[in-house]
């Protein structure tokens, strides 16, 4: 099952965005699923339901972490979370959940945000995917 479809199916279970991502990428660098659960959650909602940071964007950054902290060197790294940020910026239009979401600063999503965010789940599982580490 694609990395992808996998986070969006947890997502749609209950965890949030960030979480989902997270737990997807766990088992395959040696993360518990508990663990990675418990790290992501309070990156749901934009930060706490602060609405700033897209969840699934930080989910993203933490697997690219799990994926690449041992195969590049610090600012190696970084250059590879910056260029996935605006790879995701491009394609979403926006990092910040408020914007991406229409959704207001500490209020808890309707039922329709499930499918909102699971094509920024998507988003970034692929970012996730296809990153190029070989420049």
């Amino acid at each position: 099952m694609p990395n992808s479809t996998q986070a969006i199916k947890t997502f749609i279970s209950g965890p949030n965005c960030c979480q989902a991502i997270v737990q997807t990428y766990a088992p395959e660098h040696n993360l518990d699923v508990e663990l990675a659960s418990k790290l992501g959650l309070g990156f749901g909602g934009g930060i706490g339901l602060a609405k700033n940071l897209c969840g699934a964007v930080s989910g993203m950054v933490m697997a690219l972490g799990l994926k690449y902290a041992d195969k590049l060197e610090k600012f190696e790294f970084y250059d590879l979370v910056r260029k996935s940020l605006e790879d995701f910026e491009k394609e979403a239009g926006s990092l910040d959940c408020g914007t991406l979401t229409n959704s207001p600063y500490g209020e808890k999503p309707p039922p329709s945000h499930k499918q909102t965010c699971s094509k920024y789940i998507r988003m970034a599982c692929d970012i996730i995917d296809n990153a190029d580490i070989s420049n």
